[in-house]
């Protein structure tokens, strides 16, 4: 399921134009959705490498290991709060 909706928000994130910062809970990365996948430190802002952060594991992986603390959607200059995948797809479509 996770990973269906991982597509999905890919997707329509891809279509709409807009950015997405999926914040974990007890890591200091953030994985960045804008139509691509990367992972960036929530402390400094630098872009860091996949393997760096999360070594192998693929990202339907990580969202089952951490827990999402909120996600932070950007469309048009606006900021919005979401607490799962769920919410954001339903708002964006």
């Amino acid at each position: 399921m996770l990973e269906a909706e991982f597509k999905r928000l890919k997707e329509i994130l891809k279509a709409k134009k807009a950015r997405s910062a999926i914040i974990l809970s007890n890591t200091r990365y953030s994985i960045i959705l804008d139509g691509n996948v990367f992972v960036e430190d929530k402390y400094t802002g630098d872009q860091i490498k996949w393997f760096q952060a999360f070594g192998n594991k693929s990202i339907v992986d990580i969202l089952k290991y951490f827990k999402i603390e909120k996600i932070i959607l950007t469309v048009k200059d606006k900021e919005y709060n979401f607490k799962d995948i769920q919410e954001v797809i339903a708002f964006l479509e």
